[in-house]
């Protein structure tokens, strides 16, 4: 069962995050800053990390700067809407991929999918 993190500045669309996930058989977790997003994140008991790039305390960027030295957890970045630059500056900080919000569930899902497919197929074959 995948384990994934969710850092959220809003606390509705976290929940939502949460409960929609959960339907669909993964386990989830919140955070709900930048440090407690990290330190999560460092913990290894993650396989995703859902990013909102605008976390109270440290940004999203600045956790994926001090995530990427150490990890290779897979992460998919959450923007503001019509934010290119910010897009931009997550991918090169090491996001996987990356969102503009708003954005659709569906679309969400298939990504969070295709980011653990390898991770699946790592366990199947071990």
């Amino acid at each position: 069962m995948n384990r994934i993190l969710i850092a959220e500045q809003e606390p509705l669309i976290a929940r939502f995050l949460e409960r929609r996930l959960e339907s669909q058989g993964y386990v989830t977790a919140n955070a709900a800053d930048g440090d407690q997003a990290l330190e999560m994140a460092k913990s290894g008991l993650f396989d995703l990390l859902l990013l909102d790039l605008r976390l109270p305390g440290r940004s999203g960027l600045d956790v994926l700067s001090r995530l990427r030295p150490r990890s290779r957890l897979p992460v998919i970045a959450l923007s503001e809407r019509n934010a290119p630059a910010q897009i931009v500056a997550a991918l090169e900080a090491g996001a996987d991929d990356c969102m503009s919000k708003p954005y659709a569930f569906a679309e969400l899902l298939a990504r969070v999918r295709v980011r653990l497919r390898p991770r699946l197929a790592r366990a199947a074959a071990g």
